[in-house]
């Protein structure tokens, strides 16, 4: 149902609502400027226009709060452009992007990506968070290249490579912004990311590469400090403690793959373990050593009916990274490490068995895309049981003195 009606603020307030549906008052003065009034008595001004053999219609506003005087004056603004040819709906939307902000932007990109893992975006968030808390609510638009520049400088005084971290997730999240934001003609609204500042002034920080690891003199006290842990360490989670540490140092594995090691990924009978949620995203299939095999074995009739293999003590999820218990293992056994050191001990102690190359790469995971001839190279899981038999060896035999008891028989005691 449509009316003919000089849309007036006296006019307005006499209409009474319909029964229902929703009825539309076109302007007897204005050509476009619409009324339409709900059954729930809501008034909302709009103006409707053809452009390009399409109709369009842009909603200015609800009455009172908006005027008829006011509502006309907006009406106007809109016909004009689009006698220029400007669609109004694609203003609006640009005119909200253009006040976009870096909080709205980033909540944007991490929903955006679907393949993000939650760990990830969780970083993603305490980082800008914590060191760009200033610029969250500010509009992408207003973030210069002399910011980036100024804060990148400011971060990098108390840690550089953190300060890289940042601009990173920075330049990713305006590379988002370009392609996801535009201006009314469909024009990309960010036409420069300003952390690209930092490569053109060659002021991105240089970070080396820790190669920091366990030496074969300190695996005798850091072994016996970790596998006595549950006599000494009072903790609930002093045996799962136990237990991650000797899986990530006798694995290589990385150590979320470890802690949020499910029962479904490990197959015992097959002495395999079937890891899918990867850095790389692809499948990370890895034989399981005698002594791996047992310690799982034993895991299994301790955490029977739980799905992860390293359960939290609350009985909720996985085992959230041991930081505590990591610094008392230090102060114990004299030897500082962190997590990774562990994954490059197993590295080295690989290399210095002679194994490397695609070997090497397949036990960690690796992948080389700039390499072409990686993806014509396949090495079974069987292929590699024996270098990891060899690892397994050799770390035993630093970790221990030839006329001890094996750790195996220890562990199997224990079960």
């Amino acid at each position: 149902m449509t009316n003919q009606l000089r849309l007036t603020n006296a006019n307005i307030k006499k209409i009474v609502p319909p029964a229902s549906g929703r009825v539309t008052y076109h302007d007897t003065k204005l050509k476009g400027l619409q009324l339409r009034v709900s059954s729930a008595g809501t008034k909302s001004f709009c103006v409707r226009v053809d452009l390009g053999g399409k109709t369009k219609r842009v909603t200015l506003g609800n009455f009172p709060n908006l005027s008829a005087d006011d509502a006309e004056r907006e009406a106007m603004k809109h016909l004009s452009a689009i006698a220029k040819g400007v669609d109004p709906n694609a203003r609006k939307k640009a005119d909200i992007a253009r006040l976009v902000t870096l909080r709205e932007c980033l909540n944007e990109y991490i929903k955006s990506r679907t393949a993000l893992k939650e760990s990830t975006a969780k970083d993603y968030r305490s980082s800008l968070e914590n060191y760009l808390s200033d610029w969250l609510d500010k509009p992408l638009l207003n973030i210069t290249r002399d910011n980036v520049e100024r804060k990148h400088k400011e971060i990098g005084e108390k840690s550089p490579s953190r300060a890289n971290k940042i601009m990173r997730v920075l330049r990713a999240i305006f590379e988002y912004a370009h392609g996801k934001y535009e201006d009314e003609n469909g024009e990309p609204l960010i036409l420069h990311n300003p952390v690209k500042r930092l490569s053109q002034a060659k002021a991105w920080f240089k970070e080396s590469r820790r190669s920091t690891y366990i030496k074969a003199a300190d695996i005798k006290p850091w072994y016996e400090a970790v596998n006595s842990a549950p006599e000494w360490l009072a903790s609930r989670d002093a045996e799962g403690m136990r237990d991650y540490l000797l899986l990530v140092l006798f694995t290589g594995l990385r150590r979320r793959e470890a802690s949020s090691l499910t029962w479904d990924e490990v197959d015992l009978q097959d002495e395999i373990i079937t890891i899918v949620d990867t850095k790389n995203g692809h499948p990370h299939l890895l034989p399981l050593p005698s002594f791996m095999l047992d310690l799982l074995k034993r895991r299994y009739a301790v955490t029977k009916g739980q799905p992860y293999v390293f359960p939290s003590s609350s009985g909720k999820g996985c085992l959230a990274e041991p930081k505590k218990g990591i610094v008392k293992v230090r102060d114990k056994s004299g030897v500082y490490f962190t997590l990774h050191d562990l994954r490059r001990t197993f590295i080295t102690t690989a290399e210095s068995l002679g194994i490397r190359d695609y070997t090497l790469k397949r036990l960690l995971n690796h992948r080389s895309g700039g390499d072409v001839t990686d993806g014509y190279i396949i090495t079974d899981v069987e292929r590699l049981r024996e270098p990891m038999q060899k690892i397994e060896d050799r770390l035993l035999l630093l970790a221990t003195k030839p006329s001890n008891v094996t750790p195996l028989s220890m562990a199997s005691k224990s079960a």
